[in-house]
C-alpha cells in the first residue's frame, strides 16, 4: 500500500536543522498469513545495486516465533508497494530457540566494502537475546556467522548478558588500538545484574565495540567479524523522553558534521496513553564525532515523533515507534520503524534548509 495517514507535525530539537516527518504505515500483517499472525515490524532497509529498495522485516508467528522476511519495494500505478519475496532467515540454530519458541529478530543490514559483503546483525532469541551475524553477496542468500563473541576487556563478561540493537558503522573508524577497524553500536542489558565499573547509568545504554584492524580482518575473512573488543559506553539516558533506556536504532550515516544516528528512547508513558502499556518508545537523533565515534557531539532534547497514529498506539506492544533503518532518498533519508510491534511505518528525515549534500 502507499503510505497512509500523513502527519505534518514537525518537532525541532537540539539538532535543530533536522526534522522527521511521518509518512504513514506501509506494511501491515497479511490476513491469513500464519507467519505474520502477531505482527510485521522492525525492518532493515538497504538500496541494492540495482536501485531497488530491500526490506528485511521481522515477522512474528503465533507464540512470538520470529522470522526475517525479505520484501522488495515495487512501483505500481497506485504507488509504491512492498512485495513479499522470501524468508531470509528463520530459527534453525540452538542460539535462536528458547523454551516454547524461537526468534530471528530486529535485523539491520549494512554494506561492508572491505569484504564486499552485506552484513546483517540480528537478535537470536535463545536462552539469552544474542547479537548474531549473517552475510550475503547478493541480498538473496544469507550465511550465518553465529553469535557475537566479546573479548574480555571489562570487569564483567558481556558474553553472559543479553544484548540487542547492533548497528554497523558505514566505514572503518579508528579503534582504541589506533588502527582502522570496523565498529558496531549495541545495547547490553543489565537486568539488575552487575554492571561494568565504567557504566554510569543503570538503564540500558548505547555502547560501541570494535573488530580487529581491517587489514587483519580482511586477511582472516568474514568469520573474524564475530570478535569484538574495546567496549566503551557511548550514550546513556539523559532526557525525560528516554529516562528508562536508550538504544541504537538505524545504522549511522555520514553527514558533514559526523555520524548521524536515529536512536530510540523509552520513557514511562503519560497517563492518557492508551492500550494499557506503561512505557512509550520514540525516536531521536545522536550525532557522533567523525574521528572518534565513541564521543557524542549533540543529541535531541525531545523526541522527533511520539506515537500518535492508531497503529502506533494500539498493537502487540502499544505506544511504540522503534526506528531500525535509514536509506538515502534525494536530499533526505527514509526512516523505517516498527509501530506498536505490529506494523511498519515510514518517515522522512531531512534538513529544514539543507546545508550540504548528504552522504550515505
Amino acid at each position: 500500500m502507499s503510505p497512509s495517514q500523513p502527519d505534518a507535525l514537525l518537532q525541532i530539537d537540539q539538532l535543530n536543522d533536522w526534522v522527521l516527518t511521518r509518512e504513514g504505515i506501509v506494511i501491515s500483517p497479511a490476513a491469513g498469513d500464519s507467519f505474520e499472525a502477531e505482527g510485521v515490524l522492525n525492518p532493515a532497509a538497504v538500496l541494492g545495486p540495482d536501485g531497488r529498495l530491500h526490506l528485511y522485516v521481522r515477522v512474528v508467528a503465533e507464540g512470538n516465533f520470529s522470522r526475517i522476511r525479505h520484501f522488495i519495494r515495487t512501483q505500481t500505478p497506485d504507488g509504491w508497494v512492498f512485495e513479499r519475496h522470501c524468508i531470509a532467515l528463520e530459527p534453525s540454530e540452538p542460539y535462536e530457540f528458547h523454551e516454547g519458541g524461537g526468534g530471528c529478530e530486529d535485523p539491520r543490514v549494512s554494506w561492508f566494502a572491505e569484504l564486499e559483503l552485506w552484513v546483517m546483525t540480528y537478535t537470536g532469541y535463545g536462552d539469552l537475546a544474542r547479537i548474531c551475524l549473517a552475510v550475503s553477496s547478493d541480498l538473496e542468500h544469507w550465511e550465518r556467522l553465529g553469535p557475537i563473541a566479546y573479548e574480555d576487556s571489562l570487569d564483567v563478561d558481556l558474553n553472559g548478558y543479553s544484548n540487542k540493537d547492533a548497528t554497523l558503522f558505514p566505514v572503518p573508524v579508528t579503534g582504541p588500538h589506533g588502527k582502522l577497524c570496523a565498529a558496531f553500536l549495541h545495547r547490553p542489558m543489565w537486568n539488575d545484574r552487575p554492571r561494568p565499573a565504567v557504566s554510569t547509568h543503570a538503564g540500558d545504554s548505547i555502547w560501541i565495540s570494535y573488530t580487529q584492524p581491517i587489514t587483519e580482518l580482511v586477511a582472516k575473512g568474514p568469520s573474524a567479524l564475530v570478535n569484538w573488543s574495546g567496549h566503551r559506553q557511548v550514550a546513556t539516558p539523559q532526557y525525560g523522553w528516554e529516562s528508562v533506556k536508550i538504544g541504537a536504532g538505524a545504522p549511522p550515516v555520514i553527514v558533514p558534521e559526523g555520524f548521524l544516528m536515529v536512536h530510540h528512547g523509552v520513557s514511562l508513558a503519560p497517563n492518557e496513553t492508551v492500550g494499557g502499556s506503561h512505557i512509550e518508545y520514540s525516536p531521536g537523533l545522536i550525532l557522533l564525532d567523525r574521528d572518534d565515534p565513541s564521543q557524542v557531539v549533540a543529541r535531541t532534547a525531545r523526541p522527533l515523533l511520539v506515537p500518535r497514529l492508531e497503529e502506533e498506539r494500539h498493537g502487540t506492544v502499544p505506544n511504540v515507534i522503534f526506528p531500525t533503518s535509514i536509506v538515502p532518498d534525494g536530499d533526505s533519508f527514509l526512516i523505517y520503524y516498527g509501530a506498536a510491534d505490529e506494523y511498519v511505518g515510514q518517515a522522512r528525515l531531512h534538513r529544514v534548509a539543507p546545508s550540504a549534500e548528504l552522504a550515505a
